[in-house]
Order: C-alpha cells, then structure tokens, then sequence
C-alpha cells in the first residue's frame, strides 16, 4: 500500500482498529488509513504498484485517507490503470461504503454516526461531503452521502 501511493511504510496507519480493507457499495475501493494529514497530501498514484494492490480486489482505486476526529476525515482517490482516473476530488460511491468501515470497526460513534470527508484538497478541486450512518435496531442501516456540486463541462450528443 505504500508503494502504491509514493509513502514510506510508516505513513500507513494499519492496526487491528482499522486494518487495509476493500470496501463497496457497488463499486470496490481498497480503503487505506495514513498516519498523518501531511501523508495524505504526500500521497500520489503510483500505477506500477496501485494495480498489484487493486486488481485482486477488483477494486476501481485506493481511498486512502486520514481520520482527524470522529467528525472529520480527509481522503484521496487514486484510479486504477483501468479506471482512466488518476484522482478523483469527491467520491461518494467510497465515502458510503468508509462509512460502513468506519462503524464495523468501532471507530464511528453509534451516538453521533456522522462526519464530513474533505477530499480534492490536495489537487486543487477541493470537495465536502457530509456522511450519516443510518441505524435501526442497532444494525447500520443506511448510509447517506450529500454535498454540494458544480458543472464542469457539458456536452450534447446526437445520432
């Protein structure tokens, strides 16, 4: 995973509260916690060692990110050679599913299941998306995702 985003090993946060997981609400991303904001903005896509850490997981990307506080999460998404995306500035379809991560690991507040993730920051097209943990009878039952959107190109197609 370090080699994958340009990071020594000591930059990744792994433990047994928040190991390196796939995650997926549909669309896979390997989910990798960094030690430090200053790693996540060091952090880059490294292909010849992102596809060997993506593929067997038939995952889109890398969401590596930082966990400041329980309210706050810093992220960037890293593409796969196959996604044709080098980094996405806000990716809805991993914030959901860190979300899921987040609570099976005990590091998301069942009393205040909500946070925000700032992603696109370190590219120059920051984003904020709000994330709330939906539960019933204890059990995560949702998860939403909402932020606000610009239009940055629009196209018309005819045949």
């Amino acid at each position: 995973a370090a080699a994958a985003l340009g990071l020594s090993p000591s930059d990744i946060a792994t433990s047994i509260l928040f190991p390196i997981v796939t995650i997926s609400a549909g669309s896979p991303f390997v989910a990798v916690p960094l030690a430090s904001r200053a790693a996540l903005a060091r952090s880059r896509q490294v292909l010849p060692a992102l596809d060997p850490l993506v593929d067997p997981h038939d995952a889109h990307g890398v969401y590596a990110f930082y966990r400041e506080s329980p309210g706050m999460v810093h992220a960037r998404m890293f593409g796969g050679s196959g996604v044709g995306i080098a980094e996405d500035p806000a990716t809805g379809g991993a914030a959901g599913p860190l979300a899921g991560a987040l609570v099976e690991y005990g590091l998301l507040p069942r009393a205040a299941p909500r946070f925000t993730i700032e992603q696109g920051a370190d590219m120059g097209r920051p984003s904020t998306l709000g994330v709330e943990a939906v539960f019933e009878r204890e059990q995560l039952a949702a998860v939403r995702v909402s932020g606000p959107s610009v239009i940055i190109s629009r196209a018309k197609m005819t045949w």
